[in-house]
C-alpha cells in the first residue's frame, strides 16, 4: 500500500516535470511586506489578543493543570473552531518569521523572539501531536528557503533538538496525570502481546518486549513516543485482518473531519473511529485510516499518492511563488506525521491555504514591498 503511494507520487512527478512547460518566472521577491518585521510583529499582536482569549475561556493553560494535578486535560483546553483557526495562524506567524528570519544577512532579534515565545504557547499546550505538527512546518519552512547548505543544516539542527526537547518535556509533564499512566500501561500490554492465559495462542511476552517495558516504566516521556510510533500500525494491522464496516456515505469518514466542530454532528461511540482498533486508548490509524474505511485499501494507496503529488507540485511552485512557499511547509509536516495521522484531512488544510492566499497573493497585489 506504501509502496503503491510512493510509486504514483513519483511517477506523477516525472510526468508533472515532463510534460509540464518549464517555468520561466523569476523567483520570488523578498522584501514583501508580509517579511517585513512589523508587519510580523502586528500579526504577532493580533494573534496574542485572541490566544488570551482561548485561555480566558478555558480557564487556564493545560501545562499549569497537569502540574497542579488538577482533573482536566489538554483536550478540554480551547475554543471550538476558533483555536483550530487560530493553531494554524500561529504556524503561519512561525513560517513568515522563519523565512524573513533565515534569509536575513543579520540576526533580527525580534523575529526569533517571536518565534521562541510562539513555540513555548505550543509548548504550554502540551499536546504533543500539535507540538511536533507545528515544529516541522518551521523546519520545512527554514530549509526551503535558506541561502546556503550550512545554513539549512544549523536551522534543521535548531529545530531538532527543541523538538526533540519539547517532546520529551511534554510527555514529562504530562506523565503526572492519572489518566496518562494508564494510557501508557494498557495499550502496551494489548500491542505487545502480554501473556493471555484465556487464549494459548496469544503472543508471549520476549527479550526485547521485556526490555522496552522496563525502559518505559522508568521514563513515561520515552513510552509516548514509542506507543505514538508503533499503535496506529498495530490498529492498521488489525484492520486488515478484520471485515471492515462500511461507510454511511462514500467519502464520509474523509470528508467528516472538514465539518467546523461547532456544526459537527456527534457520532456514536461504535462510529466515532472508522477502523477497529487494538487499543481504545490510541485511535490512530496512520494517514491511510480515514481513507481505508472510504475506500478500502487500494483505494487509499491511489489518493494517499495523490495527496502526495500534490505536495510535490507545490514544493516546485515555492521556486516561483510566494503563496507556495507559505503553504509547503503544512504538506511537508502532514507527510512527515502521516504514519501517525492524517491533518490533510482537517480544518487545518483549507485554513492554511487561505492564509497562504491572503498573505502570498492578496496582500502583495495591494500593499506595496518593502524592505525585510
Amino acid at each position: 500500500m506504501v509502496a503503491g503511494s510512493i510509486a504514483i507520487a513519483a511517477g506523477g512527478s516525472f510526468l508533472l516535470e515532463r510534460f509540464t512547460p518549464s517555468a520561466v518566472a523569476a523567483p520570488p521577491p523578498t522584501d514583501l511586506v508580509i517579511f517585513s518585521t512589523p508587519f510580523i510583529l502586528a500579526v504577532f499582536a493580533v494573534w496574542t489578543a485572541g490566544f488570551a482569549l482561548i485561555i480566558a475561556y478555558s480557564g487556564g493553560l493545560p501545562v499549569f493543570w497537569s502540574i497542579e494535578g488538577l482533573d482536566r486535560y489538554y483536550y478540554d483546553y480551547g475554543v471550538p473552531t476558533f483555536s483550530g483557526a487560530w493553531n494554524t495562524l500561529r504556524i503561519v506567524i512561525s513560517i513568515l518569521a522563519t523565512i524573513a528570519l533565515v534569509r536575513s544577512s543579520s540576526f533580527r532579534w525580534v523575529l526569533a523572539l517571536i518565534i521562541a515565545l510562539l513555540t513555548l504557547t505550543v509548548v504550554a499546550e502540551i499536546n504533543r501531536g500539535g507540538y511536533v505538527l507545528y515544529c516541522l512546518n518551521v523546519v520545512a519552512a527554514g530549509a526551503l528557503v535558506a541561502p546556503s547548505f550550512k545554513r539549512q543544516v544549523a536551522w534543521v539542527a535548531v529545530l531538532a533538538i527543541a523538538t526533540l526537547g519539547g517532546i520529551y518535556g511534554i510527555g514529562s509533564v504530562r506523565s503526572i496525570d492519572a489518566k496518562a499512566t494508564v494510557a501508557i500501561a494498557a495499550p502496551f500490554e494489548v500491542a505487545q502481546g502480554a501473556t493471555d492465559t484465556t487464549n494459548p495462542t496469544a503472543a508471549q511476552p520476549t527479550a526485547v518486549t521485556k526490555a522496552v517495558r522496563d525502559l518505559m516504566e522508568k521514563s513515561a516521556a520515552v513510552s509516548w513516543v514509542y506507543l505514538y510510533l508503533t499503535t496506529p500500525i498495530a490498529n492498521l494491522h488489525l484492520a486488515a485482518n478484520e471485515t471492515l464496516k462500511a461507510a454511511p456515505f462514500p467519502g464520509f469518514y474523509s470528508l467528516y473531519p472538514f465539518l467546523p466542530s461547532v456544526i459537527r454532528p456527534d457520532l456514536l461511540p461504535e462510529d466515532r473511529y472508522p477502523l477497529p482498533l487494538a487499543s481504545l486508548a490510541y485511535t490512530m490509524s496512520s494517514g491511510y485510516g480515514t481513507y481505508i474505511a472510504d475506500f478500502g485499501f487500494a483505494g487509499a494507496s491511489v489518493i494517499m499518492g495523490l495527496q502526495l503529488l500534490l505536495g510535490i507540485w507545490v514544493f516546485k511552485l515555492a521556486r516561483y511563488h510566494v503563496w507556495a512557499q507559505i503553504l509547503f511547509p503544512m504538506f511537508f509536516a502532514i507527510s512527515m506525521l502521516s504514519f501517525f495521522t492524517n491533518y490533510f484531512v482537517t480544518l487545518l488544510t483549507p485554513f492554511h491555504m487561505a492564509l497562504a492566499v491572503l498573505l502570498g497573493v492578496i496582500i502583495p497585489r495591494f500593499w506595496s514591498p518593502k524592505q525585510a
